[in-house]
């Protein structure tokens, strides 16, 4: 009986191990061909490519809220001091801007000051994905293996490669990234729909896991001795103003990890600045918001001033 069942057992086993090679090889396979394995892919390149060359006195880095709002060519006219704007967006992370800051600095970089500003929800949110988190750091071996498994070998990914297949061979080739980099970040698409916009952030929505990588960027700030500030990423008015108990909540995290803070709310901004989410200001806004916050800084912080607390 025993010796009977192990032709099908092989077979099996066979027959699974195809199935997984070969998915494995569709998910890669459009991978290669043009299927981004990063979200947003496209704004990541275009941010590493600039560590290069580049190099910078003052750099931030964040998400979104950053790429909408910090001008980097007039903050270097308005500081006098060579400035970078390396901002990914909210689906990084603080996972996304601690290994930017790591990869700036294996780059030779060595700023006199960092920025770190994200999204005001940012502490709401879940972990990036762990395949993520191993395509952007410097994850090697069975630890990347183990990651990618994880990741993409799921049915979403298989779907998402044939659906990609499926369009390859249409009229056009497939462009799952539709944007085009305007003005050093990701151009804009239609204005927020106002319905949307939240009339408050809860402290109660606060993920716990969150501080981690925030402890990260502050311990590697102080090992490089580089000043790094933390700034909230501008919000719609509305629950900018509706938010006080979650950023009294914020602030208690963001300062028990070590990283100094710039203001304990972030800047507003009015409907009529509001751009095509609810922590994006307008494009014809950007460099208004830039010369504020750098008045801001100045006012906080002064020439040559110690950084608050």
């Amino acid at each position: 009986m025993r010796r009977s069942t192990l032709p099908f057992i092989r077979t099996f086993m066979i027959t699974a191990a195809s199935i997984l090679l070969l998915s494995a090889a569709v998910i890669e396979g459009t991978s290669a061909l043009g299927r981004p394995s990063l979200p947003y892919e496209k704004i990541y390149n275009f941010q590493i490519a600039k560590l290069e060359h580049a190099r910078a006195e003052q750099l931030f880095i964040g998400d979104s809220s950053l790429g909408n709002s910090v001008n980097a060519q007039l903050w270097t006219k308005l500081s006098g001091e060579q400035t970078l704007n390396l901002a990914l967006t909210g689906a990084f992370g603080y996972e996304g801007s601690y290994w930017m800051l790591r990869r700036a600095l294996s780059a030779g970089m060595r700023p006199k000051i960092v920025y770190l500003m994200q999204t005001s929800d940012m502490l709401t949110r879940r972990p990036v994905d762990q395949e993520l988190l191993a395509e952007i750091s410097d994850a090697k071996g069975l630890a990347r293996l183990a990651a990618w498994w994880r990741s993409r070998m799921n049915l979403q990914e298989l779907s998402s490669a044939f659906d990609f297949i499926q369009q390859y061979f249409d009229e056009s080739r497939p462009n799952q990234e539709n944007f085009d980099i305007v003005n050093d970040y990701m151009e804009q698409h239609a204005r927020v729909d106002l319905a949307k916009i939240p009339s408050a952030l809860s402290e109660g929505e606060i993920n716990a896991t969150k501080p981690a990588y925030l402890e990260k960027i502050a311990s590697l700030c102080s090992s490089e001795g580089i000043k790094c500030i933390y700034i909230h990423g501008p919000l719609a008015e509305p629950t900018c103003k509706n938010s006080a108990q979650y950023f009294q909540a914020a602030d208690r995290i963001i300062r028990d990890s070590g990283l100094l803070l710039l203001s304990p709310q972030p800047m507003c901004i009015s409907i009529e600045q509001l751009g095509d989410a609810v922590d994006h200001v307008a494009p014809a806004e950007k460099d208004n918001f830039t010369s504020a916050l750098f008045d801001l800084m100045q006012m906080t912080l002064g020439e040559g001033s110690k950084a608050p607390g």
